[in-house]
């Protein structure tokens, strides 16, 4: 009987670890490129066929732009490209305790501003579906027939 509890119990963490990394993870970052303040959304979905995840992100110059839709690749040294959809910029970034830096890349190559991005605390559930509806409607803009 003790035994059928302990495997139980084994049954029921693993699979709150397996929905909880089936859910991903969703993350606001707030910073600058060269002076602009920007704020970026990432959405992280585990691959279902393995390998590495799937990210999606927004980000916009606040009170400038309207949101800007983010093709990301990211290699095992935890460097990323994030290539503004319509390639109107790079964002050629490393991942940092607090949140990502590196340099933005003009699509001609011929102007190089600094990057530094500050993960925000972490987002309610309300947040979360606000970005969400954002990216939804961002990637829609971009990609409907």
């Amino acid at each position: 009987m003790q035994k059928a509890i302990k495997i139980f119990v084994l049954l029921l963490f693993l699979s709150v670890g397996y929905s909880k990394a089936e859910e991903g993870s969703k993350k606001l970052y707030k910073g600058t490129v060269g002076g602009r303040a920007v704020t970026m959304y990432l959405k992280v979905e585990p691959n279902q066929c393995g390998g590495t995840d799937i990210i999606y992100g927004i980000y916009k110059y606040d009170k400038v732009s309207n949101w800007l839709l983010l093709n990301i690749q990211r290699n095992e040294k935890k460097n990323y490209a994030l290539t503004e959809v319509g390639f109107t910029g790079v964002l050629v970034l490393k991942e940092t305790n607090s949140g990502f830096s590196g340099v933005w890349i003009s699509p001609d190559a011929t102007k190089q501003l600094p990057v530094k991005f500050t993960e925000q605390a972490p987002i309610t559930t309300k947040e979360k579906e606000r970005f969400d509806k954002i990216l939804d409607d961002t990637n829609y803009q971009y990609y409907d027939c």
